[in-house]
């Protein structure tokens, strides 16, 4: 059974939860709400990061099928929304794990989300409003670059939205914001820095798309090379092949694999495989079995003193201080 209700009455429901409380108590802008018992359990953690500049963490599992109809509607801000787990299915934003959606402002047109009760769903949303990402241009009129003219339409033409892979750096940043140990001004100031971090790594990305389109597109047989590029690589990231013997085994020489990696991805080969590598370890070291050198072997470093150099480089934290957490 499929329960349908209205945003409206959504949004009255979790404003009439007596659980909302402040995690932070130098913060007021950091608010969190409790789901309503009946409608899921988990939370949504609301941050007011500045004018503009907006995050959420959704921690949910439905309690039953819901469906919520949205109508026309104006949207004046770029969003970019992350899933860890789960799956947030509507018009714009079919987002799996380890996919990101992206949506800019513009015409949200009628809009149908379906809400599943199988599985959980832990997200990171960061939402921008259009002249936020105006003044990060480097000039005096604010005109964004033609690569990404699209994410801010007219309020009549219908919003840009799509859904992609997340880079390792993407799912990297994503989860230093779930973890994110400061508080106060620190914490704001982190999260910030992270929530725009993400922006430009989704910039980076729709740059590279916009770039990668014909007459430069890559044709589909060495897309596929590509990908297969990379399940090898991820497959043998204890003893990974060097970049020679990477491209022979996916049929394609030296410059094509860098090239061809870089366009499909937006990293380097090797760039690539130490984000995952680093993504891996955390997720190693949280399950609590092994130990910190068994983990560094298991992701390819021999040394213990470069690993944990990589590892708190990437996270700001000692391998260490990642054991046994157990929390994604």
């Amino acid at each position: 059974m499929t329960i349908k209700i209205s945003p409206e009455a959504m949004n009255d429901l979790f404003n009439e939860v007596e659980a909302t409380r402040h995690p932070d108590p130098g913060d007021a802008l950091d608010v969190i709400t409790q789901s309503p018992p009946f409608f899921a359990q988990g939370y949504w953690r609301n941050i007011q990061l500045r004018d503009g500049l907006k995050l959420s963490l959704g921690n949910i599992r439905m309690c039953d099928r819901f469906q919520t109809n949205h109508p026309e509607a104006k949207a004046g801000g770029i969003e970019y929304h992350f899933h860890f787990s789960g799956q947030h299915q509507e018009r714009y934003h079919n987002v799996g794990a380890g996919q990101y959606g992206i949506s800019g402002s513009g015409l949200s047109l009628k809009n149908t989300v379906n809400f599943s009760e199988c599985q959980p769903f832990l997200e990171v949303v960061v939402w921008m409003r259009a002249d936020v990402l105006r003044s990060f241009v480097g000039d005096a009129d604010g005109q964004l670059p033609v690569a990404l003219q699209h994410l801010i339409r007219p309020v009549e033409q219908e919003l840009y939205s799509r859904v992609g892979t997340a880079t390792p750096a993407m799912q990297t940043a994503a989860r230093q914001i779930l973890h994110c140990p400061r508080q106060g001004i620190a914490k704001r100031i982190y999260l910030e820095g992270k929530a725009l971090e993400l922006f430009g790594l989704m910039a980076e990305a729709e740059i590279a798309l916009h770039d990668s389109k014909p007459p430069h597109a890559l044709k589909s047989d060495t897309v596929d090379r590509i990908h297969y590029a990379r399940d090898i690589l991820l497959q043998r990231l204890e003893y990974p092949p060097t970049l020679a013997e990477l491209a022979k085994l996916a049929g394609l020489n030296e410059y094509s694999l860098k090239q061809g990696f870089r366009q499909v991805f937006g990293k380097t080969v090797f760039g690539y495989l130490h984000d995952y590598s680093m993504e891996q370890a955390w997720q190693l070291l949280e399950a609590g079995v092994w130990k910190v050198e068994e983990v560094a072997c298991m992701v390819g470093y021999r040394n213990l003193c470069a690993f944990s150099r990589a590892f708190r480089k990437q996270f700001g934290i000692r391998p260490k201080d990642c054991l046994g957490k157990n929390s994604v």
